[in-house]
């Protein structure tokens, strides 16, 4: 949802196929680095991240990083 949201705030346009495509990537890639512990939500965020730039959606991202950064602020 979050990575979907991203997009609409940007205005960029992405299928389902491919939301679901970056989060079952992000899902492997945490699977693969905790298997004996949980992940906190940064690490998920940081791989969100990672996977928004991989694909070529630098903008998204950003405003991804900026918005997660924004509420880093209003939570201290």
């Amino acid at each position: 949802n979050a990575m979907r949201k991203a997009f609409l705030a940007m205005n960029t346009d992405v299928s389902d196929d491919k939301l679901r495509e970056m989060t079952q990537t992000v899902l492997a890639k945490i699977d693969a680095l905790f298997v004996d512990k949980t992940p906190h939500v940064e690490h998920v965020q940081d791989h969100v991240e990672f996977v928004l730039m991989q694909e070529g959606y630098h903008a998204v991202a950003k405003h991804y990083i900026v918005y997660r950064y924004e509420h880093i602020k209003i939570a201290k």
